[in-house]
Formats: C-alpha cells, sequence, structure tokens
C-alpha cells in the first residue's frame, strides 16, 4: 500500500502498485467488499462487476500491477 498509488472515489479506494513483468507477467486482482455495501448477494454482485471492468481494463495497463480495490 504504501509503494503504489492511491486513487480515491466517491464510493472506492483504488491501490495500485507496478509489478516486474519478468516476476508477475499478468495484473492482478484484489477486492475488500464491506458489510456497509449490504448482504451477502449485493456485495457478490458489486465483486462480480468489479472483476468483469477489471478483465475489460486488463489491455489497457502498460505494465502488470496489483490492484487492490476497497
Amino acid at each position: 500500500f504504501k509503494e503504489g498509488r492511491k486513487v480515491l472515489r466517491p464510493s472506492l479506494i483504488v491501490f495500485i502498485r507496478p509489478t516486474d513483468p519478468a516476476l508477475q507477467p499478468e495484473p492482478r486482482l484484489g477486492l475488500a467488499v464491506s458489510r456497509k455495501v449490504g448482504g451477502a448477494v449485493v456485495r457478490n454482485r458489486v465483486r462480480r462487476r468489479l472483476k468483469e471492468v477489471f478483465r475489460q481494463a486488463m489491455g489497457r495497463f502498460q505494465r502488470p500491477a496489483d490492484v487492490v480495490i476497497v
């Protein structure tokens, strides 16, 4: 968290840290969805949608990166 960039949005915090392409050739995603969002069904729906957005945006990464969305 200390080495990467932090992007703040009204309902999201995104941490991005570039990685070494030789060690980690693909971007990775981590999700933390709080119970404040809703019940289990709602949280899982949010996770699925965020994973799909990440999957579609993977081509935009110039280098592999670790991305954590809170």
